[in-house]
């Protein structure tokens, strides 16, 4: 299992009512009128990796995924990926991906064009056709079935038999590292290009309208943003611009308004630092992929789409811990200034506590701008975090409700920090070891730096960078190569297993110590790849898991049973790095930190996210991956899809009004849906709730097994407002049999100034208007209202219900149908 931060947003493709997004936690399926999203990404799928930077829908749903790591096939329940070794691919960073009108793949790779029918591979580079370079960055088709190819070194149009290059030396284009191409009206070509370096002051956008070319700066004062990132042409022939100062530099939006020749400038983002992706679907709704996420433009609003499966927001983790309550918390660091420099992905301290997610950030903690180092769990529940920098020379704890800030004993950096028992605090800084106790701060003598520390019995453990400490009633210990069985002095690590055993990981292999003997792992006597043990942890069933600093693989020690699991043979998401050309990119796994849970399911912090390995299998015995509330006419509709289930009887739907003074909960069940059973394809859900009036809603679901146990889903919350007007609905089956519901709605009194509560009459006529039944008669305060009639005794036809308040009256028409 995978949770990530999908805030980039590299790629966006329309199929029907879809958009499939690709990002840097992973793929998306996003249903535009449900909201519903559907993640894939390296836990739950063969992802080769969880960075997407293109995408390519058949008109039979099947998708291709281009990533760093090579192109991954998906149609169905069916993965597979092509990459250079298993396939005639020339190189794996695959920039993009399209299908023309013959079902063709074309893939542009660093290393050269690919023409790919589905059984023949055609490679096109600079040694065996015109391409000014083997680097593609981008193509599109135009309506007479041309590809033009935006490649490092000049643009080229390819009709499938000649090539025509254009570049700075024989056309309008001033830079030729062509990064975006669109079509406007006339057969127009719009082009984006990249600069190369923060004072270039070429670039920006080109028109070449099949003679001409015509340049345009995308500027926001006092600076032109001459870096184009993506461009899309909207039905009214203006273009759309994602732009940047330079690479790496603040970016914005630019809409260039084609019959004016001016440009305005969008901030439709505030801090988004890059628009790597826009797209304009068939209804004219711009989508603007950024690295804050999705944001969805229609008519003159703004929403902004969340793309990530989780509350990181960075997928390279520093650390971790599980408190009393079993709630994860995960540390992440960036190493910024608040205010200086381009905006970029600001560290933080994340709770998961099963279901929901809690981000802690400068806004609403004592967590620094750049995030936090570190962070430890007391054994009352207290989290405690270190912020690590020098502007916040402070310890925060946290009790779930308040936070408390307590002031470090000195300016040093904290380096560690670790919860003894009865709250005692210890932090090791650069300079020296302290430890908090009854509001106070002490210094710890007579041991160095300290990397880690844990407790066995009345034991105290330091692993430092001068050999093992232990610390009880009979004083402190040291123990050295010169003086133990200890293989080095610097220990990183340190873990108890549930025999009372100390596990050491050294920079020269893994010792056990029983407080007699020692015994030692390397990498001459053991699978240990290197000796380098960075992070080490046992669950209560004495699994040993274990990560060295050369190995990028979480290893497990059962017994004299070694297994590794790496980015190929797992669900384990390093970090793509795309060196350069000519060079392969490289995905690099890091676990800087491991735990496990009380029902040994091993909870990891990498670079690539939060992964979480369990030895059964599917650790929950339903895996929902979405879960959505819209409001109708009718109600609330529900839904919600998963993507596989375990002796999964029914879903239990319930819901809690918001009591906004108290903030209390009371759910009540309001309706089953039956369940699946076993199933490892994706299964979809839905539920109305038609009994909601004005107000705001919880809705969560209670997943049951054939065996009676259940798990909780996370909650989401609806606000229904106060009408404005009087409205009578359409009845809700119709035509109906036997039964229908109508619903009614009374609008605010502010609004229409009658008196708070006002008579209200539904009544049901036949066709020859003899009235058949009184559903309402009664004074009714504002709110949206729905009553059930009953048309069991009537014979089939048409009946109308008419709504009387004051001097409103409607009426409508409904067939009873047998």
């Amino acid at each position: 299992m995978n949770y990530t931060n999908g805030d980039y947003v590299l790629s966006i493709v329309e199929a029907g009512n879809y958009l499939w997004l690709g990002t840097n936690g992973g793929a998306i399926k996003y249903d535009k009128t449900t909201g519903e999203k559907i993640f894939f990404n390296k836990g739950n799928s063969l992802l080769i990796t969880n960075l997407i930077t293109s995408i390519a829908i058949e008109d039979n749903g099947d998708a291709w995924l281009g990533t760093p790591m090579g192109l991954t096939f998906k149609s169905g329940s069916d993965w597979q990926t092509y990459t250079s070794s298993n396939s005639p691919l020339p190189g794996n960073n695959i920039n993009a991906i399209i299908i023309d009108n013959n079902l063709n793949k074309w893939i542009g790779t660093n290393n050269g064009l690919v023409k790919y029918n589905g059984t023949d591979w055609l490679i096109f580079n600079t040694s065996n056709s015109p391409l000014p370079s083997d680097i593609i960055n981008t193509f599109k088709i135009d309506p007479a079935s041309n590809l033009w190819i935006g490649t490092a070194n000049g643009l080229v149009k390819y009709d499938g038999i000649n090539w025509t290059v254009y570049n700075s030396s024989n056309s309008g284009l001033t830079r030729n590292n062509i990064t975006s191409i669109e079509f406007g009206i006339n057969n127009s070509v719009w082009v984006g290009v990249k600069i190369s370096s923060y004072y270039d002051n070429g670039g920006g956008v080109f028109k070449f309208d099949g003679s001409s070319w015509s340049n345009y700066m995308p500027y926001n004062w006092p600076w032109n943003y001459s870096s184009i990132t993506s461009l899309a042409v909207d039905s009214s022939n203006n273009v759309w611009i994602g732009a940047q100062k330079w690479s790496g530099e603040t970016a914005g939006i630019f809409l260039l308004n084609t019959t004016s020749n001016t440009i305005a400038f969008y901030d439709t983002v505030p801090g988004a630092g890059l628009f790597p992706a826009l797209f304009i679907d068939s209804l004219n709704v711009k989508w603007i992929g950024t690295n804050k996420g999705l944001v969805k433009h229609e008519s003159s609003f703004y929403t902004k789409i969340n793309t990530s499966n989780s509350g990181l927001t960075k997928n390279f983790l520093l650390g971790l811990c599980i408190d009393k309550f079993n709630n994860k918390w995960f540390v992440s660091f960036s190493d910024i200034t608040l205010g200086v420099g381009p905006p970029v992905q600001m560290g933080s301290l994340v709770k998961f506590d099963g279901a929901e997610w809690t981000t802690y950030t400068y806004l609403n903690s004592p967590v620094s701008y750049s995030g936090a180092l570190f962070c430890t769990a007391d054994d009352i529940g207290n989290l405690w975090v270190s912020p690590g920098d020098y502007e916040h020379n402070i310890l925060g704890k946290f009790d779930g409700t308040v936070w408390t800030t307590i002031s470090l004993p000195s300016a040093a950096v904290s380096a560690y920090l670790f919860a003894d028992i009865d709250s005692s605090i210890y932090l090791n800084t650069n300079d020296g070891l302290y430890k908090y106790k009854n509001n106070g701060w002490s210094i710890v003598a007579g041991i160095g730096h300290v990397n880690q520390m844990i407790r066995t019995g009345e034991n105290l453990w330091f692993g430092s960078g001068n050999g093992l400490y232990k610390r009880n009633s009979s004083g402190l210990t040291q123990y050295t190569t010169a003086n133990s069985g200890l293989p080095d002095n610097l220990i990183h690590c340190l873990a108890k297993d549930p025999s009372g055993n100390l596990w050491i990981g050294t920079e020269n292999g893994l010792a056990k110590f029983d407080g007699a003997q020692w015994t030692v792992y390397n990498s001459s006597n053991s699978p240990l790849p290197d000796n380098n043990i960075k992070v080490i942890a046992i669950g209560n069933d004495n699994i040993i898991y274990l990560h060295t600093i050369a190995s990028e693989a979480l290893i497990k020690k059962e017994g004299d049973n070694w297994t590794f699991f790496d980015i190929y043979n797992s669900g384990l998401a390093g970090y793509p790095y795309s060196v350069p050309y000519p060079f392969p990119p490289y995905n690099y796994l890091s676990i800087e930190a491991i735990a496990v849970d009380t029902s040994n399911r091993v909870w990891l912090a990498t670079n690539g996210g939060v992964a979480v390995y369990d030895k059964m299998g599917v650790p929950v015995p339903v895996e929902l991956v979405s879960f959505t509330a819209l409001i109708k006419t009718f109600g609330v509709e529900l839904n919600w899809t998963t993507a596989s289930e375990t002796n999964n009887k029914d879903f239990q739907v319930e819901c809690s009004i918001q009591n906004s003074k108290l903030k209390i909960k009371n759910f009540e069940p309001i309706g089953f849906v039956n369940g699946n059973g076993t199933s490892t394809e994706l299964n979809y859900y839905s539920f109305k709730d038609e009994t909601v009036s004005a107000g705001k809603y919880i809705y969560r679901l209670k997943q049951i097994d054939y065996d009676g146990s259940f798990e909780y889903s996370n909650e989401i919350e609806v606000e229904i407002g106060v009408p404005d007007e009087f409205a009578l609905y359409q009845n809700y089956p119709n035509p109906f049999n036997p039964t229908t519901k109508i619903r009614y709605s009374i609008p605010s009194v502010e609004t229409h100034r009658h008196a708070s509560q006002q008579n209200i009459l539904l009544k049901i006529y036949d066709v020859l208007g003899t009235e058949i039944a009184t559903l309402v008669n009664e004074e009714k305060a504002q709110g949206e209202y729905v009553v059930e009639f009953d048309g069991s005794g009537l014979a089939s036809g048409v009946y109308f219900y008419q709504l009387r308040a004051g001097s409103f009256v409607q009426t409508n028409k409904m067939v009873l149908m047998r």
